[in-house]
């Protein structure tokens, strides 16, 4: 399941990466909220900018491979503090991050941090994904410019993202207690 009511039913999601070249979410997802609260950059989020984030960019060229840190610290209840994430590139300057607060989530009446902290403590699959999507909308939701103009593409342009990327080093500790 996931919460966009796919295959099975709707629960709680955790995207650690939703992306292409051009944009980067990571997002918590209570059970029916398909647009969930995250950080990152692209249609409507700003925690970088394209010239930190994207192709020939100065922080995080995407041209090139780049290490990705994500993390769920708890709060001294136990419960989930924030999902942390960082981007780094070796030779570059900079890096980018984003600090997801579960406190800060509210959808249907209902309250993100509860939620999402259960389901984690209960154990569940992360979601990695690449997103290309050709058509006139296509990528729209997540590289478009968004109401507020400040997204990284003016038009949707799906045949300029790769066809195929590499995922590999990953690890898993316990989380800790901030």
């Amino acid at each position: 399941c996931d919460a966009s009511n796919v295959c099975s039913g709707s629960c709680a999601e955790v995207d650690l990466q939703e992306a292409n070249s051009r944009a980067w979410f990571s997002t918590l997802h209570m059970a029916g909220d398909s647009q969930g609260h995250g950080g990152g950059y692209g249609f409507m989020r700003h925690d970088w900018t394209s010239e930190q984030y994207g192709p020939g960019a100065r922080c995080i060229d995407t041209a090139h491979p780049f290490q990705v840190a994500i993390s769920f610290p708890l709060n001294a209840n136990g419960s989930l503090a924030a999902m942390q994430v960082r981007l780094s590139q070796p030779g570059k300057p900079c890096g980018v991050s984003a600090r997801v607060r579960p406190e800060q989530y509210l959808f249907g009446g209902r309250f993100g941090h509860a939620e999402v902290s259960k389901a984690l403590s209960e154990g569940m699959t992360p979601i990695i994904s690449y997103w290309k999507q050709p058509g006139p909308q296509g990528m729209g939701w997540m590289d478009g410019q968004g109401g507020d103009l400040q997204g990284p593409c003016k038009v949707s342009a799906a045949e300029q993202c790769t066809d195929a990327v590499q995922f590999s080093d990953f690890s898993i500790e316990d989380a800790a207690a901030v």
